[in-house]
């Protein structure tokens, strides 16, 4: 059951533990403090400063599916939105699973659970696949219904600590020994406003997702800092494009982190990336009509700043979203101008500060 603790999800080197250590401390509260904030808050901020564990093994001397030197036996599912306390999942799970589940707890958001399952050994990366797929389609008719269950088949999949005093964790499980070959073709919906790429491969995981990506980007705009525009730029278009290839945010931000550093000037370039990135998720909603409407930032939240530079990230942030509703109402032939007003003032105000 030896696996890797790291102190966040972007170290590289960890601490080696087992998986009982871990989910006893998920049980008997270990990180309660940390966890109890973050799902107050959801301050995404908080949770990337969270440890985080590789449950399928200990990866040495980093965490790259070439670097497994040992495998738990186990391997995990990320299940999301779940209303109430997990007792009907956890009962399906049990009953589609049999004796397979090994544990079962509340992550760290709070809102969803993890479940890890009993695995014989794999003899490859593909074997892990036809595994996991062979666990995704026994389970997903049964609690689609009641969950959002995400195709997740990484290896060296993180996990991030949580608490849960409820924790499920049954010694005895025994393996899941069926297997299924996963899909063979998937088409990533890229930008329209560029020439159409179709992508054929296996069933992908995000970071699969990301890394065909990124390859296809680079082919068209040349790599990071080599084409003569500004870095800004490049990280606008790529963010677009995993946008669009249906990598989540909180992934492509954390990976553009790691892959395109400036260590020049690495605290700033870590928050102009993140701002990129955002804008660059806003920006597709609008284009692809799933931009809500809902204020997310307000005066109210300027006048609760206590310093010039906060004041200004807050009227920025508040200037991009008064944009994005301009193109959401220009979208559905409704009137802009009062809109257009406000963007105008809140753009004078600006240039006071």
């Amino acid at each position: 059951m030896n696996t890797i603790i790291y102190k966040n999800m972007r170290a590289t080197v960890g601490v080696k533990t087992t998986l009982l250590v871990v989910l006893e401390a998920i049980k008997t509260g270990r990180w309660k403090d940390q966890v109890s904030k973050y799902r107050e808050t959801k301050d995404s901020l908080l949770k990337e400063n969270f440890p985080c564990f590789t449950v399928s093994g200990m990866f040495l001397p980093t965490k790259s599916v070439s670097n497994l030197v040992e495998q738990s036996g186990y391997l995990s599912l990320d299940l999301d939105d779940v209303e109430g306390d997990g007792d009907d999942l956890l009962d399906i799970l049990q009953g589609a699973l049999d004796r397979s589940l090994f544990a079962f707890f509340k992550s760290s958001g709070g809102n969803g659970f993890c479940a890890l399952i009993k695995i014989p050994n794999f003899t490859d990366e593909k074997h892990f696949k036809r595994i996991y797929h062979s666990i995704y389609t026994t389970l997903e008719p049964h609690i689609k219904s009641i969950c959002k269950f995400d195709y997740l088949p990484n290896v060296n999949r993180l996990r991030y600590i949580s608490y849960d005093e409820n924790t499920y964790i049954h010694n005895y499980s025994t393996d899941w020994t069926h297997e299924l070959e996963p899909p063979t073709q998937v088409e990533l919906p890229l930008p329209k406003s560029e020439k159409k790429i179709t992508i054929t491969t296996n069933a992908l995981t995000e970071e699969e997702k990301y890394d065909l990506v990124v390859s296809k980007y680079v082919s068209v705009t040349g790599h990071f800092g080599s084409n003569g525009g500004t870095r800004h730029d490049w990280v606008l278009g790529l963010a677009r494009w995993l946008c669009r290839g249906g990598v989540s945010l909180h992934f492509s931000t954390s990976k553009i982190l790691t892959d395109y550093q400036n260590s020049a000037r690495a605290a700033v370039w870590n928050q102009e990336v993140r701002k990129c990135v955002r804008d660059s998720y806003r920006a597709y909603a609008v284009e692809s009509g799933s931009y809500e409407p809902t204020k997310k930032f307000s005066y109210d939240d300027i006048l609760r700043c206590s310093n010039v530079e906060e004041i200004r990230e807050q009227v920025l942030l508040l200037i991009a979203d008064k944009i994005n509703y301009k193109e959401y109402l220009v979208e559905n032939k409704k009137l802009t101008t009062f809109i257009e007003k406000e963007i105008k003032f809140y753009n004078r105000l600006i240039n006071f500060i």
